[in-house]
């Protein structure tokens, strides 16, 4: 048994395996070629398989730290106000 790489439009759609001799149809378009290392995903250019860039994952951004005041200012406050609301000098 080998393994094959199922390329369709110059990009790996699956890998299989097959004996070499049993019959075998491939959907219009599709090319099988031998290849132990071909995964999904991977390009074909006629010669060899090349594997497609990492994807970048977003680094999350924390938000941003506010003050006391930024935060009252926020609810639409002062830091005086919220002190004689509650009392205090």
């Amino acid at each position: 048994m080998a393994r094959y790489a199922l390329v369709t439009g110059g990009v790996v759609e699956n890998v299989a395996e097959w004996d070499g001799t049993s019959s075998w149809e491939l959907p219009v378009g599709t090319t099988r070629i031998q290849s132990d290392t071909a995964t999904p995903g991977d390009t074909w250019d006629g010669v060899r398989f090349t594997k497609p860039p990492p994807r970048s994952v977003p680094i999350p951004v924390p938000p941003p730290i506010l003050t006391t005041e930024q935060k009252l200012a926020r609810i639409g406050l002062t830091v005086s106000e919220l002190k004689a609301v509650l009392g205090l000098p």
